[in-house]
């Protein structure tokens, strides 16, 4: 717990449900990120159907369904994006209020003695950055290890040899580099 004096900084408590239902939207949206790959194997499997009057009404089917699904997953990215802005905005807002209240009780010969421009920017600086940045990296993480995840598991679905050739080598070649 970050403390100044009496101050502990309960003012980054995260709103648990909030936040899990965050979480929830962006695992969410990463699955059905990748889980597009499945239709279009559907589709082209629909495509060569000995039954032509099938296979087209299968592919019309997956296709809209591959749209519907691209929808949901931008008005998803979208969700994120705002509850993410919002919630590091009340962020922001709480640790200025916060700072500005710890700052009034302060004694003014403190200011006198110190060179209080720079520790007002700084001050300024690091709470503009930690409400920009607090959730960013969360979400992007859980977006790229749960798109991973999905991915290996539909191309597992799709030739296990190929995957279990390509993934090491993707590994190490994102290590190299």
């Amino acid at each position: 717990m970050i403390s100044g004096g009496n101050m502990s900084l309960k003012l980054l408590k995260i709103p648990f449900k909030n936040l899990i239902f965050l979480f929830i939207l962006v695992i969410s949206s990463s699955i059905i990120s990748v889980y597009p790959i499945n239709l279009i194997m559907g589709i082209i499997d629909a495509t060569k159907a000995i039954n032509k009057d099938v296979s087209i009404s299968i592919i019309i089917k997956l296709g809209f369904v591959y749209l519907l699904l691209q929808i949901i997953n931008s008005f998803l990215i979208s969700l994120i994006k705002y509850l993410a802005t919002n919630y590091q905005i009340n962020l922001e807002a709480n640790l200025q209020r916060g700072i500005f209240e710890k700052l009034t009780k302060i004694n003014l010969d403190f200011f006198s003695k110190k060179d209080t421009s720079s520790f007002s920017n700084l001050i300024i600086r690091d709470v503009d950055f930690i409400g920009k940045n607090s959730l960013e990296p969360y979400i992007e993480l859980i977006r790229a290890v749960t798109s991973f995840i999905f991915g290996v598991i539909f191309m597992w679905r799709i030739n296990p040899l190929l995957t279990s050739f390509v993934i090491p080598l993707g590994i190490s070649s994102s290590l190299i580099i």
